[in-house]
Formats: structure tokens, C-alpha cells, sequence
């Protein structure tokens, strides 16, 4: 999920505040020295040079005057302008500044061009400044970095005061390359999943399709040392993993791709470069164990015919099963043999056309797999709503009691609902005990759609396990909750799997009971609701 951090780092560096005020706000500014002053509030300036470019200041506020939120009124960026303005919290002001910024014109600012010299300068000297150990390590891998190198970057961490001495020669004084390191995320002792740490490691400098640096991708090669971890990202990366398809950013992968109408998609870097250096470069990798519904949909919009899907892990392929059944896209799905990494197999001599020729094809998604990727989909669109405050908070306690007296008062019910997206805390508190529901939940047009299965929907997700978003029920039990007939509750689930506000899962079990042994059958229900459709 993306942090207020990398929205604050986007907006900064990719949208000019000057022009954003005057779109959104009617305020004009004139040029000045090393500022901008606006021409109705002289007290109003954006400074244009150095650290402190492309953000605003109000020279005579009070530095303690802050909104209900804590937002000082008196300097920040875009978002803490909107966060003031509309009184409400950052992550509500992340909507607002991506609503508001639709048309301006492309923004680049200096510091993010001194941030892609950087990482472009630093991913290069970590490539040349192997450790032996590292070297051997990517060699038993059967990693040819010599070949993979000028487009990889392949490299590992190297001492701090190296780094810095690599970059004494250049136009920066020392204070300056600190102070960038620090924007990729190096600093002298790294604390934190952000920097780049000091362990021996394998790091690749990870893009963006556009090619903009966003953070390194590395594999311990000493797992033992890391408290048993075997990969880290640094920087924004952390909060793009679900986003990037890494590779994409390379013309050989772009072009290799549009030739063979085929994607190969793998879970880490090493398969990545198996495939790569064995001459099939129309490969991507999740740098994960799994898929998300945003790279899966990236991947659907790839020019292909064929998706070859790299992954072991039963859940996952189950996932992609799911994914696959769901799109609209008709592509020739392959999945690798459940017992074959790519990466071992073919540094063992075998070509990818034999390892394929044991894959599984023209399978069909069942009940599971589509429950999974549903579920998938689910969560991430929760986690991007989430992150751009597109939600609110009602007590399950209140929810629990409208929902008990609503039986024969569904607009009640909705009328609650309303009030509560109206009056509700948009910020998740810590402690527990609260719904969280989709803006979008509360509109007038979803809630027309309801009739009296809006009150098992809200039960079921009152006692679902937010970490695990499930509920497990016998009917009787949930009928006898609900003071409702099985038969009512068959319906209102029909009509809620069908808007897809609810996945339903059904487990059957039998054992023997009594001197006898009489079978005896129990059925229960895993419920998945949400208050926004699975896909």
C-alpha cells in the first residue's frame, strides 16, 4: 500500500504548485529570487530552488496554528495545502490532489533529475563493487553477470564512506551527496526496512515502466544473518511491489515481448535472469511469492497471446486460475510444472521449451481458485482505497444494534449508513472494534440497490476476522443470529454472491458417531463480504 511519503515525493516532484494553485485555487504568482510570490497574498511564495523547492510558506502564520488534524497552516507541500484548505486529514488530501490534477501539464522538477543521477550513478558503482563472496554466490547460481550486467546492474552494497568518496570528484559538495544518498534511501547506518542495508547481498536498481528509479530489489546471499529474510526493498519500492512489473522498463524485454505475443512471468529476480541469459527475454518478475490484481491486469494489457506463469505455490497458481477465469482478455494461460524452478532447471541444461512441454494448459478456474482471486482483488482494492482515504468508520457495537431492530426497517438501516459515512472518522483509530466501508458504499445509487440483504452483508461483516476477512457459519446459526428463515438467508446470499458483495465458501465434513459409528455430515460456511465487489 503507498504511504503519504511516496504520494507527498510523487506530487512534489511532478506537479508544478504554481500552476496546481492557480487551476484549483484562482491564485496567480510573479517570479522572484529564488521564490515565487503570489500576487494577491504577498505573504503567500513557493520556493523554486535547493531542498525546500516547489513547496509554499506563509511567512507571518503562527508556526503553532495547525487544523483539527495536526496540518500546520504555515508551510508544506501540496498535500498539507489541501489538507488545510479542506480541513481534513493527508491521506483524504491524497484524493483531493489526484482529482485536482487532472490536465496540468508534465512537471519534472530538478530534484528529480538530481535523484535520477544518483541512482543511475550509485547503481553503477554497486555493480563494479562486488564483494568476492557475492561474485561466488551468483555464480553458483549460474548467474552470468558479465552478460547480465549492462542491463541489470547487478551489484551489492558497498561501504558508506566508499560511496561517498566515488562521488567526491564530482560538482556536489560532500553535505549535497549526503543529502541525496538520502533521498534513494542510503544512508551512513541504515535503520529500518527503507535503506539499503550493509549485509552481503545481490541489489538491482528497480524502475517504473516510465524508467523512474524507485528503489533496489536485493536477496541476501546469508539468510541467517537477516533474522531469516531472504529478500528486501528499499525505498519507494516498498510501496510499489504491488504495482511493478520489474524488467518492464527495458527495451530488449519490451521488444522481446512484442515479437513472441508471449510474457513469462516469475516471482524473483534469479528466474528472471535464467530465463534472460538463456535467450527468452520476454520475461517479467512480481518480485514476490505471488501476484497482485494490479500486475496481473498490467500483465493483461501486455500485446500477448501466451502467459507463462513461473509460480510453485499451489495458492498462488489457484490465484491466477482465478484471475485468468475472470478477464476479459482471451490468452492461452501455461502454468510450469508444480515441481520445476525455472531458474534450477534451466542452469541444468534444459531449455524452456522442454520444461513448457510438461506444463499444465487449458486449465479450468474452479470454485476455489475464483474465491482466491476474488478475495485477491478484493483486499487490493480495500489497501488503494485505503491509501487515498476513500473510505470510513463505523462501531461495530452501533452497526450491531441498527442491525438487530432493522428487520422490517431497511430504509433505517440505509439511513444509518448514510449518517455514518456524513459524520464518521475517516482515520483508522488503534484500538479495535470498528467497520471499515467503502465511500462509494454509502451513494445513494448502491444503496438503492439493497433490500433486506444489506443486513446480513453489514452482520457478516461485523464478525468477520479483519486480519483474515472471513466468517465461518453454520446456517442455523447464522439464521438464528439473524432471526431469519434458512430459506430468507439462501436468498439474500444468492443475491449477494451475484453482486459480487459476497464469496461463499462451503465446507463439508463427516465423521462416525456412536457405538455404531453413524456417519454424520456437518456443513459449514466460510463467508468473504465486503462493502466493495470482489472484481
Amino acid at each position: 500500500m503507498k504511504s503519504v511519503e511516496y504520494w507527498a515525493f510523487r506530487f512534489r516532484n511532478s506537479i508544478d504548485l504554481a500552476e496546481y494553485l492557480e487551476k484549483n485555487h484562482g491564485l496567480t504568482f510573479h517570479e522572484a529570487t529564488d521564490k515565487k510570490i503570489c500576487d494577491s497574498d504577498p505573504d503567500l511564495s513557493i520556493t523554486t530552488v535547493g531542498q525546500n523547492e516547489n513547496l509554499w510558506l506563509r511567512s507571518n502564520i503562527p508556526s503553532s496554528k495547525i487544523n483539527q488534524h495536526g496540518i500546520k497552516h504555515r508551510h508544506g507541500n501540496i498535500l498539507t495545502w489541501e489538507a488545510v484548505e479542506n480541513n481534513c486529514p493527508i491521506v483524504e488530501a491524497v484524493s483531493i490532489v489526484l482529482k485536482n490534477s487532472q490536465g496540468l501539464s508534465q512537471n519534472k522538477s530538478a530534484r528529480l533529475n538530481r535523484i535520477d543521477w544518483i541512482s543511475k550513478s550509485t547503481a553503477k558503482r554497486l555493480s563494479i563493487g562486488r564483494t568476492p563472496a557475492v561474485n561466488t554466490y551468483l555464480e553458483k547460481r549460474k548467474i552470468d553477470h558479465t552478460h547480465l550486467n549492462p542491463d541489470f546492474k547487478i551489484g551489492a552494497p558497498v561501504p558508506y564512506q566508499q560511496l561517498t568518496a566515488y562521488f567526491s570528484q564530482t560538482k556536489y559538495r560532500p553535505d549535497e551527496i549526503k543529502s541525496l544518498l538520502s533521498d534513494i534511501f542510503i544512508i551512513e547506518r541504515p535503520s529500518g526496512k527503507r535503506y539499503l542495508p550493509r549485509e552481503y547481498s545481490v541489489t538491482v536498481p528497480v524502475y517504473t515502466k516510465e524508467k523512474e528509479f524507485i528503489g533496489f530489489h536485493g536477496r541476501y546471499i546469508s539468510p541467517k544473518k537477516s533474522a531469516g529474510k531472504q529478500y528486501f526493498n528499499t525505498g519507494y519500492l516498498n510501496d510499489l511491489r504491488s504495482d511493478i512489473l520489474y524488467g518492464q522498463h527495458l527495451e530488449p524485454i519490451k521488444e522481446a515481448i512484442s515479437q513472441n505475443k508471449q510474457v513469462i512471468l516469475t516471482r524473483g529476480i534469479f528466474e528472471l535472469f535464467a530465463c534472460y541469459q538463456n535467450g527468452n527475454k520476454q520475461v517479467l518478475s512480481t518480485l514476490n511469492q505471488g501476484i497482485s490484481s494490479s500486475q496481473f491486469d498490467k500483465t493483461m494489457c501486455l500485446p500477448v497471446k501466451e502467459f507463462i506463469a513461473g509460480y510453485t505455490a499451489p495458492r498462488e497458481r489457484q490465484v491466477i486460475l482465478g484471475f485468468i477465469h475472470q478477464s476479459l482478455k482471451n490468452v492461452n494461460l501455461a502454468l510450469t510444472p508444480i515441481d520445476t524452478e525455472l531458474d534450477i532447471e534451466l542452469a541444468s541444461g534444459s531449455s524452456l521449451s522442454f520444461i513448457m512441454s510438461g506444463s499444465l494448459k487449458q486449465l479450468s478456474a474452479d470454485e476455489e481458485a475464483e474465491r482466491l482471486a476474488g478475495v485477491r482483488r478484493r483486499n487490493d482494492n480495500m489497501d488503494t482505497l485505503t491509501e487515498m482515504g476513500g473510505y470510513f468508520l463505523s462501531k461495530k457495537a452501533d452497526l450491531l444494534k441498527e442491525i438487530a431492530v432493522s428487520k422490517r426497517a431497511i430504509k433505517q438501516l440505509k439511513a444509518f449508513v448514510g449518517n455514518e459515512f456524513k459524520n464518521a472518522v475517516r482515520t483508522m483509530p488503534k484500538q479495535p472494534g470498528f467497520v471499515k466501508m467503502a465511500n462509494t458504499f454509502a451513494s445513494s445509487t448502491v444503496m438503492a440497490g439493497f433490500g433486506a440483504e444489506l443486513r446480513t452483508l453489514l452482520f457478516l461483516m461485523c464478525k468477520v476476522n479483519p486480519k483474515i476477512g472471513t466468517i465461518t457459519y453454520k446456517h442455523d446459526a447464522l439464521c438464528k443470529d439473524l432471526d431469519i428463515t434458512k430459506g430468507v438467508l439462501i436468498e439474500h446470499i444468492k443475491i449477494l454472491e451475484a453482486a459480487k458483495y459476497l464469496l461463499v465458501h462451503r465446507n463439508t465434513s463427516v465423521k462416525a458417531v456412536g457405538p455404531k459409528k453413524k456417519i454424520q455430515r456437518s456443513v459449514t460456511f466460510r463467508y468473504y463480504p465486503s462493502c466493495i465487489p470482489y472484481w
